[in-house]
């Protein structure tokens, strides 16, 4: 089953509810996937737990977007 992911699933969105309600899972979710093949992955949030530190980690993790609301949208806070 692994060879499937990255020739037929070039893409995921994770979505929810919430993908940042529980941090730990979705990095580990996002390196899984990275592990498999799929190099184009984003996540859709409201925006209220993107923090600083979540926000380098997805950038450590290399994701492609962050489909986010308004809920933080502030200059400052999407410069991060």
């Amino acid at each position: 089953m692994d060879r499937v992911y990255g020739y037929l699933v070039d893409e995921v969105q994770i979505t929810g509810g919430e993908p940042l309600t529980n941090p730990k899972y979705l990095f580990a979710l996002i390196q899984e996937l990275k592990a498999l093949g799929i190099n184009k992955i984003g996540i859709s949030t409201n925006g209220y737990m993107l923090t600083e530190d979540v926000v380098e980690k997805l950038r450590d993790l290399n994701i492609s977007y962050i489909d986010g609301t308004r809920a933080k949208a502030t200059k400052e806070f999407w410069m991060l």
